[in-house]
């Protein structure tokens, strides 16, 4: 049985090939970089305290309480 022959290969295949590992590791490189961001970004701001909003709100409310009680 005679040994079957490779197909062509075109030029646009070949450079494909030549640059996927290299595309493969710059995408892998990128989503490393913009998970850790998101990572710290979400860690940064779970870190601080927003303790003075609920005091802001309230001082809010009251000022609307009054607003309201004087139109009446």
């Amino acid at each position: 049985m005679p040994a079957m022959a490779a197909a062509p290969v075109s030029a646009h295949d070949a450079l494909r090939s030549r640059f996927r590992g290299k595309n493969a590791l710059i995408g892998v490189a990128l989503f490393g970089f913009c998970a850790s961001v998101f990572t710290y970004s979400i860690l940064a701001v779970k870190q601080e305290k927003f303790d003075d909003i609920e005091a802001m709100l309230d001082e809010k409310r009251k000022q609307r309480a009054a607003q309201a009680a004087a139109r009446t």
